[in-house]
């Protein structure tokens, strides 16, 4: 408990920090660790779980597609895996919130003011490339459904049972 009151108060003074850089005073987490902020046109949440000792930060980066293009999914998925493998947070889907989501964390723990908008700069930056770069993948010439399916051959002749 001790440990968790000490990350809490090393991330209130790390939100409070960065607010008096940008100009904003009452820039701080709510009661369940959140703050909720935008960057020219990107949303962005800077969350504090002070039982895990992290920051992390989480970007809505496009609606969950109705009818995306038939690679859509694996796209996200192999680009997720190369963005978790370079230490350079993750995609993620939210069912929940219907948004494909930015995701990245950091140790509060010996977190100076400096490296923490540091990360959270890059962040605004990786946000904001993931929102491009997957807004072009959404769409293709090959919907994920064909939009006419074949019709079914029989094996056998039709058979029709009439009373």
């Amino acid at each position: 408990m001790q440990n968790e009151m000490e990350m809490r108060r090393l991330a209130d003074e790390l939100i409070a920090g960065f607010g008096r850089v940008v100009g904003i005073e009452e820039v701080a987490f709510d009661d369940q660790g959140r703050c909720d902020l935008s960057f020219d046109d990107q949303p962005m949440a800077i969350c504090v779980d002070a039982a895990m000792g992290h920051l992390h930060l989480e970007a809505p980066i496009l609606e969950i597609p109705v009818s995306p293009s038939k690679d859509f999914y694996q796209r996200v998925l192999s680009d997720n895996l190369v963005s978790f493998s370079n230490g350079v947070g993750c995609l993620a889907v939210s069912m929940e919130d219907n948004w494909i989501l930015w995701l990245d964390r950091t140790p509060i723990k010996d977190l100076p003011q400096s490296a923490f908008e540091d990360w959270l700069a890059k962040g605004i930056e990786r946000a904001e490339f993931w929102a491009k770069e997957i807004q072009g993948w959404v769409n293709s010439a090959d919907p994920s459904m064909p939009a006419e399916q074949a019709p079914i051959q029989m094996a056998q002749p039709e058979v029709v049972f009439r009373p």
